[in-house]
Parts: structure tokens; sequence; C-alpha cells
């Protein structure tokens, strides 16, 4: 991996069933009427020098918006199994609030498995394996285009975050997150900042409340 190897990931394009409030888990689902603009403003955010690579989870809605992200930074596209959606089980196509209470999230804890689906921890091992593949790279930028919960998982052992850290990041679908590498090799610590389709920006994560 290069020392200087800078981390963006985003979310999906909001599509039809994230709108209705139905769980999509590794199903798909269409994006909206205004999910297209909104990639196009997003990845006109990323003016970055050097060489850059898109990664795209294999779910239809991550690879269309990966594409956009692709054609618009002239950056080659590829696909990796390892960032695929969490499962949601039997739970996939029903209504959030037909199976949660309102504003609780599909996961609480790092072990929860929402309709017998995937729980974060066993997603673990293959975003894990995806990150070895990462590392053996060679790009100034690599931009992840994932969904909530891999992207969750991603973020913890990316950036050794506990796994309540990890399940507070809110991730909307016009917002990016870049990590930058340690300027200080002796502390070790990233640098997190977001930056908004509407131009705003600023540090750290957006967290759930």
């Amino acid at each position: 991996m290069k020392n200087a190897m800078r981390i963006v990931i985003a979310r999906h394009m909001e599509t039809v069933d994230n709108q209705r409030g139905i769980i999509l888990g590794r199903q798909d689902s269409p994006p909206v009427e205004s999910a297209l603009k909104h990639s196009h403003q997003m990845a006109a955010l990323m003016v970055y020098p050097g060489t850059g690579l898109v990664v795209s989870s294999p779910l239809g809605r991550a690879i269309s918006t990966a594409g956009i992200f692709s054609t618009i930074l002239n950056w080659e596209m590829c696909i990796m199994e390892n960032f695929t959606e969490l499962s949601c089980g039997k739970w996939e196509g029903l209504p959030r609030l037909s199976v949660l209470q309102p504003g609780c999230p599909l996961r609480r804890t790092w072990h929860e498995r929402p309709g017998d689906g995937e729980s974060c921890q066993s997603a673990s091992h293959r975003v894990a394996e995806g990150i070895r593949r990462l590392k053996r790279l060679d790009y100034d930028t690599i931009l992840i285009v994932g969904h909530a919960a891999v992207n969750q998982v991603f973020l913890r052992l990316w950036l050794s975050l506990t796994p309540v850290e990890a399940l507070m990041v809110q991730h909307p679908h016009d917002l990016l997150y870049q990590v930058d590498p340690p300027s200080d090799r002796l502390s070790g610590d990233w640098h997190v900042s977001w930056m908004h389709r509407s131009g705003a920006a600023g540090e750290g994560f957006w967290l759930r409340k």
C-alpha cells in the first residue's frame, strides 16, 4: 500500500425502497429520480491529484453509483464481493416499521442478526479480506461505494474503532467520508472528514443520536 493512500467512502444512490422504508439487505431497488443528479454532484467534489480507483459492492444500486463516479473521475472501476451489503435474512423486502420501532437501527450490537441474517461480526471476516486486497493496490486514492452496514464494518476495521463507535456512524446517501493517512507515522492517527453534495464539509463522522 502506498504510504499516502487516501480512502473515500460513499453509500450507493438513494433507491425507491429506501424512500419507502423497505429493508433491502441483499435485495435491490432502482434509484429515485433525483439520485443521479446527486451522485454527479458528489463526484464533482472529488478533486484529487494522482491515481484513483473506484471499488464497488456487487449489488446493482452500488454498481450504478460507482459507474457514475468512475465516468466523471475517469478512474478505473472494479467490483469486490467483500463489500456486499450485510444480509437481513427474512426481513428483506419488509417495511422497517413492521419489524422495528421508529428510529431503531437494524443492528443495535455487533453480534445482532436482523431477520436471522448477517451480523457485523460475521461480515468482518470477508471485509477484512477485502481490506487486505486494497492494501496490495498502488493508488493515491481509492473510492469505495458500499452500503450503510458494510461501511460501518469497513470503518471499524480500517480505523480500529470499537463496535459501539462504528455502529454510531451514520452514512446518508449524499455524503462522502474522506479518510486521510496519518501525517505523523508515529501517532498513527487517520484524519476523517466529510463532504456533502451541497458543498458543506466538516470533520469527523455524522453520528446516530
